[in-house]
């Protein structure tokens, strides 16, 4: 059984999940939620053991169980398709995701985070 996370979803459809760096919490993402949920369900939670989440036994910590967790909690929020931002640390549960999972989402993922890059709604291009 999964530890209870600390989860929280706003926005509306498509799902974007947002995977924290190292030892940050959501609030690492608060400067673009907003922005991002004009145009997504932003879905974002602290892993086990970090900042409201409750710690999990020690052989769950580990990328392949934080995936895990990202499915787990985008199916119980309604959602098979999702999105994903991983910064830093997070890229490395990105990586982690079940082989079936790159045809269920998109990912952008940063493995170094530099700066927060410009933010356009779902649907925009790049010029």
């Amino acid at each position: 059984m999964r530890p209870q996370l600390h989860i929280e979803i706003e926005g509306a459809d498509p799902p974007l999940v947002l995977v924290n760096g190292a030892t940050c919490t959501v609030r690492q993402w608060d400067r673009v939620v907003e922005a991002l949920a004009a145009g997504w369900t932003v879905i974002r939670h602290d892993v086990r053991g970090i900042g409201r989440s409750a710690p999990g036994p020690a052989e769950e910590y580990r990328f392949e169980q934080y995936a895990d967790d990202i499915i787990q909690i985008c199916a119980e929020a309604g959602f098979d398709r999702f999105d994903l931002w991983g910064m830093a640390w997070g890229h490395g549960s990105r990586s982690s995701l079940r082989p079936d999972t790159p045809k269920r989402s998109t990912v952008l993922s940063c493995p170094i985070a530099r700066s927060t890059p410009p933010i356009r709604k779902h649907n925009e291009t790049a010029s």
